[in-house]
């Protein structure tokens, strides 16, 4: 009885400290990425607000050139990123994840910064899209993929420094 009892206490006491490491950690987070520099109302990606629009159909008839990132979902991943002739870099990203907070900025930043044509940046919540998360083996997150020609070349787990990010562009 008393095992049982000792137990049941380490599990609360587990489960108590799980909980505030996450908050402390979310909070942390949050609060590194506003320290990066100023991020812009559009560059937040906002899960409820994202849940409540509908799919943004990428073509080239609407495509705005000075979008510097586009949201990808099932309803246009295989016209924006599988069928681009274009080079595709993928951030597969979820809200709740603190490295995909600290890379959403450098990921933008080097986004905006992109002088190459041929180059098209796209985020993928793994939370919303989990069939194109699987399709691609997505287990951790951030995970950056560049596509080309419809195929994966190459890939990078977890948050990176821009300097990773442009030399995965140049290899």
């Amino acid at each position: 009885m008393k095992k049982k009892i000792i137990w049941i206490i380490v599990f609360i006491a587990f489960f108590i400290t799980l909980v505030f490491t996450d908050r402390f950690i979310n909070n942390k987070a949050y609060n590194n990425v506003e320290k990066k520099g100023n991020i812009t109302e559009n560059e937040v990606i906002d899960t409820e607000k994202n849940k409540t629009e509908a799919a943004i159909k990428v073509t080239s008839d609407n495509f705005d050139e000075t979008e510097a990132i586009i949201k990808v979902t099932s309803d246009n991943f295989d016209e924006v990123v599988l069928n681009s002739e274009k080079t595709v870099l993928v951030d597969f990203y979820a809200d709740w994840c603190p490295p995909c907070k600290l890379l959403a900025p450098v990921f933008d930043e080097v986004a905006r910064e992109n002088t190459n044509d041929n180059l098209i940046f796209v985020r993928i919540n793994v939370d919303e899209e989990a069939i194109i998360s699987r399709q691609y083996g997505i287990q951790s997150i951030p995970t950056l993929v560049l596509i080309k020609n419809g195929q994966e070349v190459d890939r990078v787990l977890g948050y990176v420094e821009k300097d990773e990010i442009l030399n995965l562009l140049n290899n």
